[in-house]
C-alpha cells in the first residue's frame, strides 16, 4: 500500500477536502437554523418577561425578587457576551 503526502503534493495535482451542499441541504439547514433561533428568542422573551413580573409585581417575597434578578442578570450578561463576542 503506498502512502500520499497531502503536505507535499507534486504540482500537477491538486487536492481539496470537503462536501459540496446542494441547494435543496443548505435550503433545510437555513430553515431549521431560522426556526431554532427563533424559537430561544421566543423562549428567552417569555423567561425575561416572567422574571419582570415577578420583579415588579408587589406581593412577591424577597427570595423571588432575587432569583428573579438573578435571571435577568444572567440573560443580560449572555446577550451582551453574545453581542460583543468575547
Amino acid at each position: 500500500m503506498s502512502l500520499i503526502d497531502l503536505n507535499n503534493l507534486p504540482p500537477d495535482v491538486q487536492a481539496t477536502i470537503g462536501r459540496k451542499e446542494t441547494d435543496g441541504e443548505r435550503r433545510v439547514r437555513l430553515v431549521k437554523d431560522l426556526i431554532v433561533f427563533t424559537l430561544a428568542i421566543i423562549l428567552l422573551v417569555i423567561v425575561v418577561a416572567y422574571s419582570l413580573d415577578v420583579l415588579l409585581a408587589a406581593t412577591t417575597t424577597a427570595s423571588d425578587k432575587r432569583w428573579a434578578q438573578s435571571i435577568i442578570s444572567a440573560i443580560a450578561g449572555g446577550v451582551i457576551g453574545y453581542l460583543l463576542r468575547r
